[in-house]
C-alpha cells in the first residue's frame, strides 16, 4: 500500500518530506497502523480514489501535538577582550588525577577497584601502561588486582 507523508519521516534510509509519496512495500504493516493513527502518514489509494480504511485492534489514543520549534545552531564567538580569559581558564585546569572511587579519595584498594565497571578498569589499566589485550580475557577481579599492583603502591 502507498502512503503520503504528513510529517517529515525516514523509511529505509530515505527521508520523506510532507506531501511526499512513500512507495508500496516500504512501510511495514504493524508500523503503518501506528503511524497513520499518530498522523505521521496517511494511506493513499493506488488508483487515485478514496484511501482504504485503516483498521486497528488497539484502542484509539489521542495524540496531543506540540508545536515544533526549529533548532538554530548557536555559535558563540569569543571577543578579543575575552580571549586571554579563556586561554587562562584552559591553562588553569587541573591535571588529571587518579580516579575517585565512589567519591573516596583515600588509598585505593582492590575492593574499591571492584566497584568500577570492567570497561572502566580496562581504561585505568591502559592509562597505567598495562597490556589491555591480555587483560580483556581475564575476569574483573583479576583486572582489578593487576591495576591495584600498579597504582596501589
Amino acid at each position: 500500500m502507498k502512503y503520503k507523508a504528513l510529517r517529515p519521516c525516514k523509511f529505509a534510509g530515505v527521508m520523506y518530506l510532507i506531501g511526499d509519496l512513500i512507495p508500496d512495500g516500504i512501510v511495514q504493516n504493524q508500523a503503518s497502523m501506528r503511524l497513520v493513527r499518530n498522523g505521521v502518514i496517511e494511506a493513499v489509494a493506488d488508483g487515485g480514489g478514496t484511501p482504504p480504511p485503516v483498521t486497528t485492534s488497539e484502542p484509539e489514543t489521542e495524540v496531543q501535538e506540540e508545536p515544533i520549534e526549529p533548532i538554530e545552531p548557536v555559535i558563540q564567538e569569543t571577543s578579543e577582550a575575552e580571549k586571554p580569559e579563556a586561554d587562562s581558564a584552559i591553562q588553569e585546569s587541573p591535571e588529571e588525577e587518579e580516579p575517585e572511587v565512589d567519591g573516596e579519595t583515600d588509598e585505593i584498594t582492590v575492593d574499591k577497584l571492584m566497584r568500577l565497571k570492567k570497561s572502566e578498569l580496562l581504561e585505568l589499566a591502559e592509562a597505567n601502561g598495562l597490556d589491555v589485550a591480555k587483560l580483556k580475557a581475564k575476569s574483573k577481579s583479576e583486572i582489578a588486582q593487576a591495576v591495584f599492583e600498579v597504582i596501589g603502591k
